[in-house]
């Protein structure tokens, strides 16, 4: 990659592509430049003007990723038969396709729990010409198929997306299929919202508590490990109907907080057998990933 002409003092051209308008897409030609150590992409479309976005967040590291781009063997099986293609009208996996599938999307919902206004799959409720998409279990298991027989490279990985795809009933029955059709990597897309507010976690909780043999000490811990983590989803709960910014990200905090209070106290508890360690192990690394959902909604809210 290299910059190919300096337009202003301010700005560095890196190469022309084709884009499309957000209006009416139509293909149009396109300028990715450097700006303020960030990569922008600008295109001009004759019938809705200039559009500027953002391309990428760091041009350092689009500079050290662009070392490894490389076309590849592309593909002798597309599902796109047509010879001439038009872009994107003709979306799908085409001919012109340079590289196998290195990870699918799979769109298992549009539904979503949350109104995202940038969200180009939310289902709006109640508008004209809305519509739910929802594959069956048949439909998507013929598409795990489809994805295995890619030729002359198998695809092997899988993102579950959506709209948000835990609201799903049968989420756990799809990542079953995938792994049956020999899927080896299956990656879930989530806002963790339900992950989140699902008393599941605190169910477990207390199952695995009244399980373990009673001592003095595991009677205090197992106290301190129900509060904390019956305290993760009421405290999400109450994020959600705050009053502002400010105290839905303390309300995230302290979720944040009580799943790592559970992961301590779960931590302390010994198990009298391999099945209690067991359960233990899944219950401290459910904890850790709501510690990670939390943080991560945090970040995103500050």
């Amino acid at each position: 990659m290299t910059q190919v002409q300096y337009t202003n003092g301010s700005e560095a051209l890196i190469r022309k592509t084709e884009s499309i308008c957000p209006e009416c897409n139509r293909v149009i030609p396109a300028n990715i430049f450097e700006r303020d150590q960030k990569v922008w992409i600008r295109k001009v479309c004759a019938k809705h003007g200039e559009v500027e976005d953002l391309y990428f967040g760091s041009y350092e590291t689009y500079v050290k990723f662009s070392r490894y781009a490389e076309d590849g063997p592309g593909v002798e099986n597309p599902h796109v038969k047509k010879k001439r293609v038009v872009c994107p009208k003709d979306c799908g996996l085409c001919g012109d396709h340079l590289s196998h599938t290195a990870l699918a999307n799979l769109v298992v919902t549009n539904r979503c729990d949350l109104t995202c206004w940038y969200c180009f799959f939310y289902a709006k409720k109640g508008v004209d010409g809305s519509y739910v998409y929802e594959p069956t279990l048949d439909e998507i298991r013929e598409m795990a198929k489809e994805l295995r027989a890619e030729r002359p490279v198998q695809g092997n990985a899988v993102q579950i997306t959506g709209g948000e795809p835990a609201l799903r009933e049968d989420l756990v029955d799809i990542i079953k299929i995938l792994k049956e059709e020999n899927v080896g990597h299956v990656q879930l897309n989530t806002n963790g919202i339900r992950l989140a507010t699902d008393p599941e976690f605190a169910k477990r909780v207390r199952d695995f508590v009244r399980k373990i043999h009673k001592t003095v000490a595991v009677i205090e811990d197992g106290k301190q490990l129900i509060r904390a983590s019956g305290s993760i989803g009421a405290n999400y709960i109450e994020a959600n109907e705050s009053l502002g910014k400010k105290d839905f990200v303390m309300k995230i905090k302290i979720c944040r907080k009580e799943a790592k209070e559970s992961r301590y106290w779960l931590q302390l508890l010994e198990a009298s057998d391999g099945n209690e360690e067991n359960e233990r192990q899944a219950l401290m690394k459910e904890a850790t990933e709501l510690m990670l959902i939390f943080s991560s909604i945090m970040r995103k809210s500050i």
